[in-house]
């Protein structure tokens, strides 16, 4: 039998702060891009600095999908013209961006509670207008992937006799 204070307990939500993040990465980035939501100053988790941005990140449910996708939104005006230009300099179109979702509380701000982390751009997955980034990431499902591996003649010489 669970008793009122056991009841009042768990029902209870933690007083600590939390913060959400994203890092999106890319191999041609001289450094990745590092937000933290709705704040209004920059934030330090795990060593490394954050941009305050105000956004809105909606998580995965906790059911049955098996591959957890995360919808992320912020104002342009904060770092959306500094991602675009990120984007547009990126000359290697073959490797994918990644992105990784962290939540920090205010007790531990060096370790995620949280992570989904690597989850890759999904196609048509950034979208920007005048005031607002829009971008869809998640897992790749390997089984729903169309991909052709490419043959190259260097590592299979024996197809130029076809």
């Amino acid at each position: 039998m669970i008793t009122k204070e056991q009841r009042e307990f768990f029902a209870t939500k933690n007083p600590a702060r939390e913060f959400e993040t994203i890092i999106i990465e890319h191999v041609d980035f001289t450094q990745p891009v590092r937000l933290v939501f709705n704040q209004f100053v920059p934030y330090m988790f795990g060593g490394n600095e954050y941009i305050p941005v105000s956004g809105k990140i909606t998580k995965p449910d906790q059911g049955n999908e098996p591959n957890p996708n995360i919808t992320l939104q912020f104002s342009r005006i904060h770092v959306g013209d500094k991602l675009n230009e990120y984007i547009k300099a990126v000359k290697n179109w073959q490797e994918p961006f990644s992105v990784s979702f962290e939540q920090y509380s205010e007790l531990d701000m060096n370790v995620a509670a949280i992570a989904y982390r690597n989850l890759n751009i999904l196609k048509n997955g950034i979208r920007m207008n005048r005031n607002n980034v829009t971008i869809s990431c998640g897992y790749d499902n390997p089984m729903t992937k169309g991909g052709v591996e490419c043959y190259r003649i260097e590592v299979f010489p024996w197809l130029q006799r076809l």
